[in-house]
């Protein structure tokens, strides 16, 4: 068998996206969705990263909480506490980096916007040329 004819193994590797997709589509379907001509998504809303983050390590606390209420050892307890201390340490993290998250959201905004005005004084520089009376 020449190397032109040899098939290899393709891996797919779900992404957390995965999670705002809830049917198999064709092909065509997908490369519709991924152009912006239909949209796939079961929500138009999406949390951020960090926030869905936050939101899975919420619930793992509350299942752990859950589990062990009736009867906590103190080993448990001292898990529960330090874990509960390490996500409010996180929040304050992510409190802090919003006016960083804030200053580049702004920034490229006015990117966008400068960007925007380049591309439109262009196109309003071009002008068709006279047509050629045949």
């Amino acid at each position: 068998m020449t190397p032109a004819h040899k098939l290899e193994a393709v891996a797919i590797c779900p992404g957390p996206n995965l999670a705002y997709f809830s049917k198999v589509v064709p092909l065509r379907t997908m490369v519709d969705h991924i152009y912006g001509r239909i949209s796939l998504l079961n929500t138009a809303e999406r949390p951020h990263m960090f926030i869905k983050e936050l939101m899975l390590y919420v619930q793992y606390l509350a299942r752990e909480i859950a589990e062990v209420r009736e009867a906590m050892t103190t080993k448990q307890h001292r898990y529960i506490e330090t874990f509960r201390s390490n996500l409010l340490s996180g929040i304050r993290y992510y409190e802090e980096l919003l006016p960083v998250i804030q200053q580049h959201a702004q920034g490229q905004v006015h990117r966008f916007r400068a960007e925007l005005e380049h591309f439109a004084a262009e196109v309003r520089g071009m002008t068709a040329p006279e047509p050629v009376i045949a």
